[in-house]
């Protein structure tokens, strides 16, 4: 088995809520990896399912697993900064509870990074895939612009691997009140990108990214979709984005009042 190092190459951070049910094939996935000098990080955020309970197992099978855990639910990027000030690694990865990397993952980007010093953090395309069937290839953009930046986010969260001088630069994920819930990882990029450090997309795929179409299908509340907007003008006045970008301030606002008016429709007959 392999030993961790007191300071590990990589540290992957990960977050999970009652998610038992996918939790092992995410975590087997990091475990597998064929570059294995990393700790994965694990926070459990205040689980009522047996997900504590399977961790401690991993964690009492391999030393590089170290689990953390919230009494109270505390929301995804506040258990990651969590993870993030316990991490020692040179390097910043990021999993989800229910996605599976490929096991060349860390060694593709590590290599990446390493013969690219332009680059502060690096991300992957995806396979789509339902939990048992391979729907399509996610692809992102090689090299994010700005145009891409303000459509929405650029980045696969969970595919993404940070230098870790980049993300503390930055004080990692935001604390602010309206970045606690969604598109805490649409923020983050978009200041890393204010602050100078520009991210790459390798155009390989590297991992299988979990899509419930339930999940998709949740309604989002009035709060959210505020939430949303003020990242996105925070965001493009940190990019320094051009005047007519901001009218993309109003896409959550546009996808939420469309979804309104088609849900009363179908409830109205």
């Amino acid at each position: 088995m392999c030993v961790v190092n007191k300071m590990p190459l990589i540290s992957v951070l990960m977050s999970v809520c009652n998610g038992e049910k996918h939790l092992a094939r995410s975590v087997e996935s990091m475990l597998n990896q064929t570059l294995d000098d990393f700790e994965l990080i694990i926070c459990d955020d205040a689980s009522t399912d047996g997900t504590l309970e399977l961790l401690n197992r991993y964690k009492e099978m391999d030393p590089r697993v170290v689990v953390l855990h919230n009494e109270k639910n505390l929301g995804l990027g506040t258990s990651l900064n969590r993870c993030l000030y316990e991490s020692k690694g040179e390097f910043i990865a990021r999993m989800d509870d229910d996605d599976w990397a490929f096991e060349n993952r860390f060694e593709k980007q590590v290599a990446f990074l390493r013969e690219h010093e332009e680059y502060a953090f690096v991300g992957t395309n995806a396979i789509v895939f339902d939990g048992e069937n391979d729907l399509r290839t996610m692809r992102k953009p090689e090299k994010p612009t700005l145009r891409q930046f303000v459509k929405g986010s650029p980045y696969l969260h969970p595919s993404i691997m940070f230098r870790r001088d980049a993300i503390f630069a930055v004080e990692g994920y935001s604390r602010k009140s309206y970045a606690l819930g969604r598109a805490q990882d649409y923020e983050l990029f978009m200041r890393m990108a204010g602050a100078g450090f520009h991210g790459y997309n390798m155009q390989e795929p590297l991992m299988r990214y979990f899509y419930q179409q339930a999940n998709t299908q949740k309604k989002r509340s009035f709060k959210t979709v505020k939430n949303e907007m003020k990242i996105r003008w925070h965001g493009y006045r940190q990019m320094k984005a051009k005047p007519w970008h901001y009218a993309f301030v109003f896409l959550p606002l546009y996808v939420y009042v469309k979804h309104e008016i088609i849900r009363r429709v179908r409830k109205n007959g």
